[in-house]
């Protein structure tokens, strides 16, 4: 019993990890756009496919019984990141 407790808490450790790991590689990128004002070597697939996929995770995330508050809170940050590259993207033609 105890170990299992244990070997939940890494997992929800390693999924804390992960999302924040993946989430926050998008702000490097925000940060440049922004400085740089220029968004044209970025493709727009890419945002847009990106932004459909963190739409998904934060649904599945959402529905999953219990929810996972690390998959919905990643994956809506990641799509809030990915939206303002794309809108900057867009602004920035």
């Amino acid at each position: 019993m105890l170990g299992d407790l244990l070997v939940s808490d890494y997992v929800v450790m390693m999924g804390v990890a992960a999302g924040a790991l993946t989430t926050f590689s998008l702000l490097p990128q925000l940060i440049k756009v922004i400085r740089t004002k220029s968004a044209r070597d970025l493709s727009r697939t890419w945002l847009v496919s990106a932004g459909v996929g963190f739409v998904l995770w934060t649904g599945y995330g959402y529905y999953m019984a219990p929810p996972s508050a690390p998959l919905v809170v990643f994956s809506a940050l990641s799509l809030a990141f990915t939206l303002s590259i794309l809108a900057l993207k867009l602004r920035y033609k």
